[in-house]
């Protein structure tokens, strides 16, 4: 519920579908609060039709193919993400 929330109220989407079985997470230290650490949760989710981000939320949304979208991440972290979920989608969903 605080996903599809989060989702709903960043990026403008109501109707998602998420994906089971896709958990990962990563917590870390603010590099402005260093008592601080946050917790992120991804999961994987398919919607249907446009987006549009508020920009008092995000910096930035788009929709990039795998490649581009690996490239686009600076942090290693963010790429093992990705990779585990490309893999999880290919063997769940393609094979």
């Amino acid at each position: 519920e605080t996903a599809a929330r989060e989702i709903s109220e960043e990026v403008g989407l109501n109707e998602v579908t998420f994906i089971n079985g896709f958990r990962e997470q990563e917590i870390y230290t603010l590099p402005f609060k260093k008592d601080t650490s946050k917790l992120v949760v991804y999961f994987l989710a398919e919607f249907e039709g446009t987006f549009s981000y508020k920009k008092d939320e995000l910096s930035g949304a788009t929709c990039v193919d795998y490649e581009s979208a690996l490239a686009l991440l600076r942090f290693d972290s963010k790429q093992e993400i990705l990779k585990k979920a490309y893999t999880f989608i290919m063997k769940t969903l393609y094979s």
